[in-house]
């Protein structure tokens, strides 16, 4: 049980890293935290814009900063200027905003490279160092590749060899506060493969399928507690397009980015 605190802990500390990447990211909407990498050369020392100005958020697309000694006024613009974050700011002698344009379908693609590139980044991170935690995702039950087919779900191993192989029918399960689909394996002693728990998205709404999979229910309820906690699986279309790929790297980034369904 020592272990597995740990990994949680390390898979918190991951994602609390990732997600302070993210919100630097530009989106559609107005985001102090795109702030939060740029620094000013404040009296010869690099210095965060937060802690010489006040910023808000008058509007959802403007930012507004206000810097609590005037002189600094054009070293913040000059700042912001030089950055990655693309926005020419509007200094009016006393204040600066930053006015977030509309997303465009060109700054969806350089969202999802940018993204893309944090992910990159992350790995080889991770990979560097050995005492850091390295997230994994993989099937369990030594199943290296699985396949949906209409009521059919089966898996494989490394060499190709069948794990299992079911015919599911949907149930009814109570407390389900996460609205999984369950479906249940008509065949006894299913072992682990007994029960699956969908998302309710679909291939057509989101590009992709996440589910689990466990011996009883119960088990997939809890996102963070138990022997399932952490733990999902992501699958896509076997014949899978860029487009597709592109779409729900996008889908990402509108939803947990821009929050705007644009």
């Amino acid at each position: 049980m020592a272990e597995i605190k740990e990994f949680k802990n390390r898979m918190i500390k991951t994602a609390e890293v990732l997600s302070a990447q993210f919100d630097t990211v530009r989106a559609g909407r107005a985001n102090a935290a795109v702030l939060d990498q740029i620094e000013v050369d404040y009296y010869g020392t690099p210095t965060p814009i937060r802690q010489i100005a006040s910023i808000s958020s008058p509007d959802a697309r403007t930012l507004l900063i206000q810097p609590w000694d005037g002189s600094t006024l054009k070293l913040i613009e000059k700042a912001i200027l030089t950055s990655e974050l693309g926005i020419n700011p509007q200094n009016d002698g006393r204040v600066i905003r930053l006015v977030f344009p509309q997303l465009t379908e060109e700054r969806r693609k350089e969202l999802a490279k940018q993204v893309r590139k944090y992910g990159e980044e992350a790995i080889e991170a991770y990979t560097a160092d050995p005492d850091s935690m390295q997230f994994n995702c993989y099937f369990l039950g030594g199943v290296a590749r699985m396949t949906i087919e209409g009521n059919t779900i089966s898996g494989v191993d490394a060499n190709g060899n069948e794990i299992f192989r079911h015919e599911y029918a949907p149930i009814e399960v109570e407390n389900n506060e996460n609205g999984f689909l369950f479906y249940q394996s008509q065949d006894a002693e299913s072992g682990q493969f007994t029960y699956f728990a969908f998302s309710p998205d679909t291939m057509a709404d989101t590009y992709h399928l996440e589910f689990r999979y466990a011996e009883d229910t119960a088990a997939l309820m809890s996102w963070f507690e138990g022997a399932y906690a952490y733990w999902n699986v992501g699958a896509i279309a076997e014949d899978y397009t860029e487009e597709e790929i592109t779409a729900a790297i996008t889908l990402f980034v509108t939803e947990n980015l821009s929050g705007e369904a644009e």
